[in-house]
């Protein structure tokens, strides 16, 4: 099996990931994928506003990325909290020690098998890319996608002045993404 390239940005949140994420996506053969770590809930689940400027739902390309990977879409969105408490259920730092043992080995497993590599392989075939930018941040999803076998991890990892980011966090950021009803 080929393995996915995936280039993720971590770092903490206001480091310019998002910034460096969009810069790699003007790249021939780079995917701007945002932070697929929250791709359950703010898209699939809470459709929010793509980098298109579209919902979620009405981009046509994650339907089409979506439509092929998960061929019978009714069963994901029927099926989101169910994958979501999946996801939350196995990505926190606490719990990286047991990733490898028992029951979280097992649920590492179907998370990268059933949802990963379907999604991932996707972006890729729909996309014309060929490398996927995840600028999801968190060492936990890190950690995961680094047992994903089918995935061939590089990492750059932002750092930014700590009293920028203090500063930055003082500051209110336009979330024009979420929709509010």
């Amino acid at each position: 099996m080929d393995k996915f390239k995936v280039l993720y940005i971590a770092g903490a949140g206001r480091s310019a990931t998002t910034l460096l994420e969009r810069m790699l996506g003007q790249v021939p053969d780079f995917f701007s994928a945002g932070e697929l770590r929250y791709i359950w809930e703010r898209s699939f689940k809470e459709n929010q506003l793509c980098g298109c400027k579209r919902n979620f739902m009405d981009c046509e390309i994650w339907q089409s990325i979506i439509k092929e990977a998960f061929r019978d879409n009714n069963t994901i969105f029927n099926n989101i909290d169910e994958i979501i408490n999946l996801l939350y259920s196995i990505d926190s730092i606490r719990y990286i020690p047991f990733l490898s043992i028992g029951n979280f080995s097992k649920k590492l497993e179907k998370f990268c098998n059933e949802f990963v590599y379907p999604l991932y392989k996707n972006i890729l075939l729909k996309s014309n890319k060929k490398i996927i930018v995840d600028s999801s941040k968190y060492p936990s999803y890190l950690y995961i996608l680094s047992k994903c076998d089918f995935i061939d991890l590089y990492v750059v990892h932002m750092v930014r002045d700590s009293r920028g980011v203090a500063y930055s966090w003082t500051k209110k950021k336009p979330r024009p993404e979420i929709i509010h009803k």
